[in-house]
């Protein structure tokens, strides 16, 4: 799949287990700058980001901050350069 994205909507709606996902994005502040939620966190997945929790706790992530998406261990999906080390 070429996207988050298509990855996060083929969980969704084809595999109906977005929910065993887990999602690492960019993060600034956070250990290493980066985070990893659960899909289960996700509340929509829109056309240029996917937004996690509800009210107050909302977040908007956009979709080129996702470093790499894995289901039970399998990755699914990687940011070109996202394992590489300078």
């Amino acid at each position: 799949m070429s996207s988050p994205r298509d990855v996060l909507n083929w969980l969704k709606w084809h595999e109906r287990a977005l929910a065993e996902a887990e999602i690492a994005y960019v993060h600034r502040g956070a250990p290493g700058d980066e985070r990893v939620v659960s899909g289960a966190e996700v509340r929509e997945v829109g056309s240029w980001a996917f937004v996690l929790g509800e009210g107050p706790r909302e977040a908007t992530i956009p979709y080129h901050r996702v470093l790499r998406i894995t289901r039970r261990g399998e990755l699914l999906w990687e940011r070109r350069g996202a394992g590489l080390t300078p």
